[in-house]
Parts: C-alpha cells; sequence; structure tokens
C-alpha cells in the first residue's frame, strides 16, 4: 500500500499548523533516500521525502539534476534601431516553435557575460565586441519544480552582424528582428494561445526594468 500522502491531506495539515496566521518557521523534508534512474546530460533522481512537520509522510519527487550547469539567456538591441534579436524555435516537448532569446549553457569555466556573447553570435551571427556592454539584469530559478537550473539574463544594445548562425544539429531555430512594441503585442495576445518560450517573458521583464533605471 502506497504511503504518499494525498494532496488533501497535505494542505491539511499546513493548514493545522498556521490556523493562528503568524509566519511559522519553514520547514524543509528530508530526503531519505535518492536513486539515479538515469544519467546523461541531466541526471534524472527520485528522493523519498519525508514531509515536516511530522515527518511520517513520504512522497516520491522526480527531479532533474544539472550537474550545477548554469545556462544564459540575452536580450540584444541591434545598432541603431529599436529591433531586438528574437528566436522563433522548436521545443520538443511543447511540439510548438516558441518565441524566445538566444542563450545557451554556460560552460565550465566560462562567465556569464563570456556566454551571452558566445551564444548570441553562435545562434544569430550578431555580436557587440565590447564585453563591458553586457549586463548582468537578473537571474531566476526558471523551472524549480523540475529542476535546479539557474538561468541567468543579460542585456546588450548595439550589436552588428558579423556572419552566419552557427548552430548545433540539435537546434532548430529561425532569427527575427523584432520592435519593442511587436514584442510586447506578442506578450500581450498570450491569454488564449501559449507560443512564448517562459524564460523570454522572465527575461523581458528584467530587461525591461533594467531600461526603465
Amino acid at each position: 500500500m502506497s504511503t504518499e500522502p494525498s494532496i488533501q491531506e497535505i494542505a491539511k495539515e499546513q493548514e493545522t499548523h498556521s490556523k493562528s496566521g503568524e509566519i511559522t518557521e519553514r520547514l524543509k523534508p528530508e530526503v531519505e533516500s535518492s536513486e539515479v534512474l538515469h544519467s546523461g546530460f541531466l541526471r534524472l533522481i527520485k528522493d523519498t521525502l519525508k514531509l515536516p512537520p511530522s515527518y511520517q509522510k513520504r512522497y516520491e519527487y522526480y527531479k532533474l539534476d544539472t550537474k550545477g550547469l548554469t545556462a544564459v539567456s540575452v536580450i540584444a538591441r541591434v545598432k541603431d534601431s529599436d529591433n531586438h534579436l528574437i528566436n522563433i524555435e522548436y521545443r520538443h516537448p511543447t511540439t510548438q516553435f516558441l518565441v524566445g532569446a538566444p542563450g545557451g549553457v554556460i560552460d565550465k569555466g566560462e562567465s556569464i557575460i563570456t556566454a551571452a556573447q558566445r551564444e548570441l553570435l553562435e545562434e544569430t551571427g550578431y555580436i557587440n565586441h565590447d564585453l563591458s556592454k553586457y549586463v548582468v539584469v537578473g537571474s531566476c530559478f526558471p523551472w524549480p519544480s523540475v529542476t535546479d537550473l539557474k538561468l541567468y539574463f543579460v542585456a546588450v544594445h548595439d550589436v552588428e552582424y558579423e556572419k552566419p548562425p552557427e548552430l548545433e544539429p540539435s537546434e532548430n531555430l529561425q532569427v527575427q528582428l523584432m520592435s519593442t512594441q511587436q514584442i510586447q503585442d506578442i506578450l500581450k495576445s498570450q491569454s488564449k494561445d501559449c507560443t512564448i518560450d517562459g524564460s523570454f517573458t522572465t527575461a523581458w521583464l528584467y530587461y525591461t526594468l533594467h531600461s526603465l533605471k
């Protein structure tokens, strides 16, 4: 018989310990056991958790371990224009082409800024050779319910076309130039259609906040 608690049981237990309305101590679950189910570029791990506050109930949690990898996403504006470099990229789990920003994994020993410049050039063919023009505007855990991957957001202006993109075999994307208004219109249109990479909305938010300073 499964020892996993139902959602209702978890909610009831949490309610019991917060009826006073006061902020209670934040308790983390304990990892009773951990099993690697697959190991490749990422590791698929099943953790058996003992849930607070009693630590009597158990829950099986599946996660993707990045092995310490981090990634970068770049909002880049083309020189002498209001156009930004946008990727329309196929994302297989969704079976759709999604609106996103250039970016990728930060290589071992590579800085956030250097990775941003490299990924931008590889995916779009555009670059600003002055590293001081690249600014880290934010970071987040984009998929914390699934993975520990940390994503950094970088803004850069005055990029210029240098050469054709050098895409990896698995990268299926097209680069488009979009104005600020076009991007905002796309974001506003997402109430019914879902054609946006979620990390792009966060990248654009950080970029906009940085531009307002």
